[in-house]
């Protein structure tokens, strides 16, 4: 059995992806940009990181991931873990069950924990603090310093939609709008568009890529054909099984420049069966098991990234891989993988589009 910093995977759907000819399309590289110290000792990471922010002077702070949130770490440019950020608690200068890290304008950065924002300058001191009427799952920054909040808020002008937003102080502006989408209790990922408004996709089985204008409606929207992404439609009363592969997932956006964006995904890994087989269910406080599936991310899942033209929809490049990646800012992104013991390697990369690159899992 892994450590606890392993999730809960309860509900799934079938798989139907098809490989593609890639010989005559251009590839996605990855360029190592530097290796965090995230093994085991000082600095250790023992759950998938759930953000990773490149401050202004170099250095990078990781949030642990876990299921109730994690600790926040800084390392330094050369990739040597420095400290924890904070003590553990709730008051000035400490931190509890961080969920998530982005930056905002002025370089400042923005720590989300349960229910509430903390503000720090570009040297990571606290400037102030801001209570939130919901769990922030998730936050991203547009280049106002506006703050977009993945999570519940239960009020009538925003009930059924899960992305709210919020000025630079923290201030609850307005609910993207969920009777506009249709898209009702649906999570999201996001990123700024580079002004006021935003991209999106939609978690709920489908690939496609919507723009909200900066007063939080829908003005746009796009379906990608990927063929590791089928549009299939999530089935909530499916259930993980040894014949029931993961569902592809969009786990993060980052923009490109010129127009394109970096979409970044999950599919099953080729080893899913062994893993799934591999696991115990959770046992419940009465003993009988509480019918949960605990298993690692890095063993049942492997990372895609695809760049994507706006304008068209089209899918310019693709490159799968055996790490899970996620958006730092722009063209640099983060691998995460785990080892035996159950820590959590880091690395930080560059992706650039290569014409002598082609996607290695698609036979090419």
């Amino acid at each position: 059995m892994k450590p606890a910093s392993h999730i809960a995977l309860a509900a799934v759907v079938l798989l139907a992806a098809c490989g593609t000819d890639r010989a005559d399309s251009p590839g996605i590289a990855l360029d190592t940009v530097v290796q965090l110290q995230t093994s085991s000792g000082p600095g250790e990471v023992s759950g998938p990181p759930t953000s990773v922010v490149h401050l202004a002077d170099g250095r990078y702070l990781v949030v642990e991931g876990g299921p109730f949130g994690g600790k926040p770490l800084v390392f330094g440019a050369d990739g040597a873990f420095l400290d924890y950020l904070g003590r553990t608690g709730d008051g000035p200068g400490e931190f509890r069950e961080v969920l998530a890290a982005t930056q905002t304008r002025g370089d400042s950065v923005v720590v989300a924990s349960r229910r509430s924002l903390r503000m720090l300058d570009p040297g990571l001191t606290q400037v102030r603090d801001a209570a939130l009427p919901l769990q922030p799952q998730r936050i991203w920054s547009d280049t106002s310093g506006n703050l977009l909040a993945l999570g519940w808020r239960e009020t009538p002008d925003s009930r059924g939609a899960r992305l709210h937003l919020h000025d630079p102080s923290g201030v609850y502006l307005r609910s993207l709008s969920a009777v506009d989408s249709g898209l009702i209790n649906v999570d999201f990922v996001a990123v700024s568009d580079g002004g006021t408004g935003w991209w999106t996709v939609p978690m709920d089985g489908t690939y496609r890529i919507d723009h909200w204008s900066h007063d939080g409606h829908l003005d746009s929207g796009r379906r990608i054909a990927a063929s590791w992404h089928p549009q299939v439609e999530f089935d909530p009363a499916a259930r993980m099984g040894p014949e029931s592969p993961p569902l592809p997932r969009v786990q993060g956006l980052s923009r490109a420049g010129d127009g394109k964006l970096w979409v970044l995904g999950t599919l099953a890994a080729e080893g899913w069966k062994e893993a799934l087989a591999s696991v115990e269910t959770s046992g419940g406080a009465d003993g009988t098991g509480s019918g949960l599936v605990f298993v690692s991310p890095d063993q049942l899942l492997d990372g895609v990234i695809d760049l994507i033209d706006l304008e068209s929809g089209r899918q310019v490049a693709s490159l799968e891989l055996p790490e899970l990646v996620s958006p730092v800012s722009g063209d640099t992104l983060f691998t995460a993988r785990e080892d035996s013991s159950g820590f959590w390697h880091v690395a930080i990369v560059r992706a650039t589009l290569s014409p002598s690159q082609v996607s290695a899992r698609n036979g090419n």
